[in-house]
């Protein structure tokens, strides 16, 4: 048995570490809340001490936003925004309520409705949020009572109220995607029925929807993820049936849709495709690869390639299903994931510039989670808003109490 010495958050382990008899250590006193690293040497038989190994962890207490389980019952598709102050929004499908499209903000104590009724009259699929500049949010669905085409509306005061026509896509819609430009402007992309499901985005001019570019951009039937960078140019990233199911990111320049980087960039074929873009317009897409057992990985467009942010296949699980990517206020990913290895409760990670680390441990909610969305406030503390499978399948919402 070997004989180790150590220190929490200090490297001088010449005078004043801590002994060990044994491989492992536990913590005498409760660490705080933060980042720390454990430095250790082992000495040989002879009595010379090894060069220091180290690992960091970052101590995070998992703290559920109101009550678990806040919806009326069982829920699909969430998604969550924030306000600029950060107060989270979550839109949902809601099975309780004849399928209508429900928002609900937490208020500081607890998570109330907005509007004086739904987001929507009649059942809603593929719910879809973002919160404007002035704290408004804005909901897109596929719209039951109008043959399943898109329908987007804005709250004012208590009432939502439909931003340019009811249903005014030209085809049913499936897996819906919403984001805001810098003026506001909401853009929509969605698997649209019309052109064999391929991805097609469309804005608001005025108080008319029109097609952005040409209808059906993607290579075939896909599930696309949306964002409107700063310079207003609208990103769309997908899995590219023409490239083996590889990644692939599309970028609107004013003409036509081009490709960011070659189309298929990725390794291998992917699966659950997440897009964001940092507000230096840095891209990041990140997505269950296939070429690393179905672990997550994030790449990122450095100007002229598609690179690797940190180990590809970096997540601890054997399989990530669903993943959520969003990015800190310093410009830096995390990710949250449904984790194989922890019953597939849910999975918090973010990069640190060198490498992904967990934040607080793996597996941060009661049961097993479903669908998710992941944002992350500007103080840089992830929300995850979730189908929780130890409420019922009922929204829940947790966060790190941790704020780097």
């Amino acid at each position: 048995m070997g004989a180790y010495r150590y220190k929490v958050d200090t490297a001088d382990l010449v005078a004043g570490a801590g002994s060990l008899d044994q491989a492992s250590y536990k913590p005498t006193v409760n660490l705080s809340q933060g980042k720390h690293t454990l430095y250790v040497q082992e000495r040989d038989s002879s009595g010379n001490w090894s060069s220091s190994s180290s690992k960091a962890i970052v101590v995070a207490l998992r703290e559920i936003i109101g009550t678990a389980g806040f919806s009326d019952g069982i829920i699909f598709s969430p998604s969550m925004a924030t306000d600029a102050s950060g107060n989270p929004y979550v839109v949902y499908q809601d099975a309780a309520n004849n399928d209508v499209a429900t928002v609900m903000k937490f208020n500081g104590s607890a998570w109330v409705k907005t509007g004086s009724t739904a987001a929507s009259t009649g059942g809603a699929y593929y719910t879809s949020l973002a919160v404007n500049s002035s704290g408004i949010p804005i909901v897109a669905y596929a719209d039951v009572g109008h043959g399943q085409k898109v329908t987007v509306k804005r709250l004012n005061g208590t009432t939502w109220e439909t931003l340019g026509n009811a249903g005014f896509s030209a085809s049913g819609a499936y897996t819906m995607s919403l984001s805001l430009d810098p003026s506001n402007v909401p853009f929509v992309a969605y698997r649209d029925a019309g052109v064999g499901m391929k991805t097609t985005v469309m804005k608001l001019n005025g108080t008319t929807w029109e097609v952005v570019g040409a209808s059906g951009i993607s290579s075939g039937d896909t599930d696309p993820t949306l964002v409107v960078g700063k310079n207003g140019k609208p990103y769309v990233a997908f899995s590219d049936s023409l490239s083996g199911n590889k990644a692939s990111v599309l970028v609107f320049d004013g003409l036509s849709w081009q490709h960011v980087g070659p189309a298929g960039f990725s390794a291998a074929a992917v699966d659950k495709v997440s897009l964001i873009v940092t507000s230096t317009g840095t891209l990041y897409v990140g997505f269950v690869d296939k070429s690393q057992s179905n672990k997550a990985t994030v790449m990122r467009f450095n100007g002229s390639q598609w690179e690797n942010v940190g180990a590809p296949g970096f997540s601890t699980a054997n399989s990530a299903y669903f993943i959520s990517l969003a990015t800190n206020s310093s410009g830096l990913p995390c990710i949250a994931y449904s984790d194989a290895d922890h019953s597939d409760k849910m999975t918090v990670m973010r990069f640190n510039g060198a490498s992904w680390e967990i934040i607080g441990v793996p597996g941060i909610t009661s049961g097993s989670s479903g669908d998710f969305s992941l944002v992350v406030t500007e103080a840089g503390v992830p929300i995850v808003g979730f189908s929780d499978g130890s409420e019922g399948g009922k929204v829940s919402a947790v966060k790190t109490s941790y704020e780097p």
